[in-house]
C-alpha cells in the first residue's frame, strides 16, 4: 500500500457486497466485510471473489482458513463450478462443510514444486477433495492450469502445461 501511495497508484478497498463490472461476467466480493476486516488479521482477511459467466462460475478464495470459511457459511453465492483451493490446500482450510456448500466440479491450487517441504496440501486434504468427488489440479504436478470455454458453448475444458506435453507428475493411486 505504501508503494502505491508513493507512486500515485489509486487504491480501492473492496468489501463483501461490492461488485466489479466486467463485460459478459459478474464479479462479486463475498469476503471480508468491513467489520470483519477491522477485527481480524492475516489469511482470514483474504479477498474472496465469485466470478459468474454464462454456464460456469469460479470462486477465488485467497488464503482463507477455517474461520473465514465458517463466516461464509450459508452464503447462497458460494456454489461454483471451479474452486481455487483455499490456502494452497493447507490443513487450516478446506473443511468438509465448506466443500459441501461450494460443490465444485473442479478445484485447483498453486503449489511449490512436487516433493518440496513448502507444499502445504497434505494427503488428508487431498483425500477430502477426492471424497467430495472434486477433480483437483495442482501446479506442482500439472504445471500451469488453464480453463477454456469455447464461445457459444456451455461446457468447459481444463488444459495443463504438462498435459499438453503428454505427462503430469500425478502419482498413480
Amino acid at each position: 500500500m505504501k508503494l502505491c501511495e508513493e507512486h500515485g497508484v489509486p487504491v480501492q478497498r473492496l468489501a463483501a457486497g461490492d461488485q466489479i463490472p466486467v463485460k459478459d461476467a459478474q464479479i462479486d466480493v463475498l469476503h471480508p466485510d468491513a467489520s470483519w476486516a477491522a477485527q481480524h488479521q492475516g489469511n482470514n482477511n483474504s479477498l474472496v471473489l465469485k466470478i459468474d459467466w454464462p454456464g460456469l462460475s469460479l470462486l477465488l478464495t485467497g488464503d482463507i482458513e477455517k474461520e473465514a470459511e465458517a463466516a461464509l457459511a450459508g452464503n447462497q453465492s458460494l456454489k461454483a463450478t471451479f474452486l481455487k483451493i483455499p490456502h494452497h490446500g493447507s490443513p487450516t482450510s478446506s473443511t468438509d462443510s465448506f466443500l459441501e456448500e461450494v460443490k465444485p466440479a473442479v478445484a485447483f491450487a498453486s503449489m511449490q514444486a512436487a516433493g518440496s517441504r513448502q507444499t502445504l496440501m497434505t494427503p488428508n486434504i487431498a483425500e477430502r477433495y477426492k471424497a467430495h468427488d472434486i477433480q483437483v489440479y495442482r501446479t506442482d504436478r500439472h504445471g500451469g492450469i488453464r480453463l477454456k470455454r469455447p464461445l457459444f458453448k456451455k461446457q468447459y475444458e481444463v488444459f495443463t502445461a504438462r498435459g499438453a506435453r503428454g505427462y503430469s507428475l500425478t502419482p498413480k493411486n
